[in-house]
């Protein structure tokens, strides 16, 4: 499980989390929503040390010390940005394989290709020539191939095309089936995502939605 206690970001004097709590257990889906600049994105750059907090966060009831997004990604917690962070000189291929580098246990393209069939025929394109939809498909396929146990998702169907949002939510679904949790920020549709339980972030704080 993933899970926070008291956590706090502070940007100079604005307080963007105050006090959060959070549980994020084995196989299940976690929303969170709240109005621009509410905080949902410090949330998710916490939980992997991307901004200095305040507060405890803990992996399987360990508690992390300085975690960074290297160690975080070694942990099996994964952060897939708002912006697709896709090298435009890179292949496809390349942008894919990128988190598996460092990684010991990685998934292979072939599993990626499964659950996302049509980039097989991009695979040798460079990035640049691809759609803003079809880029963040390409960075969700770089978190697949991370294998990681938590997926941290900062607005990922912001932009998208249906077509292209069911395709990501339909994955969620396959992958949460099979005991992966998942931490999505921004407004998403309960028809797309079966969540276990919706969030509000407001002036910094987490509620539970009814």
């Amino acid at each position: 499980m993933l899970s926070t206690s008291n956590l706090s970001v502070k940007y100079g004097r604005i307080e963007a989390l105050s006090s959060v709590s959070l549980d994020l257990k084995p196989g299940s889906i976690v929303t969170v929503n709240g109005h621009h600049g509410a905080g949902k994105s410090s949330l998710l750059k916490a939980l992997i040390g991307g901004v200095r907090y305040s507060g405890v966060i803990k992996l399987n009831g360990k508690t992390l010390k300085r975690p960074s997004p290297r160690k975080m990604l070694k942990n099996k917690v994964f952060l897939v940005p708002e912006r697709s962070a896709i090298f435009d000189t890179l292949s496809v291929r390349e942008n894919i394989q990128l988190a598996a580098i460092t990684l010991k246990k990685s998934k292979n393209l072939t599993f990626v290709l499964k659950l996302f069939p049509e980039l097989e025929p991009t695979l040798e394109h460079k990035a640049f020539s691809l759609s803003g939809g079809q880029k963040q498909i390409v960075s969700f396929c770089r978190c697949l191939m991370a294998n990681p146990d938590f997926f941290l998702l900062d607005e990922p169907f912001l932009g998208l095309s249906e077509h292209n949002k069911i395709r990501i939510s339909e994955r969620i679904g396959i992958l949460r089936d099979s005991g992966k949790s998942f931490l999505i920020s921004g407004e998403v549709k309960e028809t797309m995502v079966k969540a276990d339980t919706h969030l509000e972030l407001a002036g910094g704080k987490l509620f539970v939605k009814e």
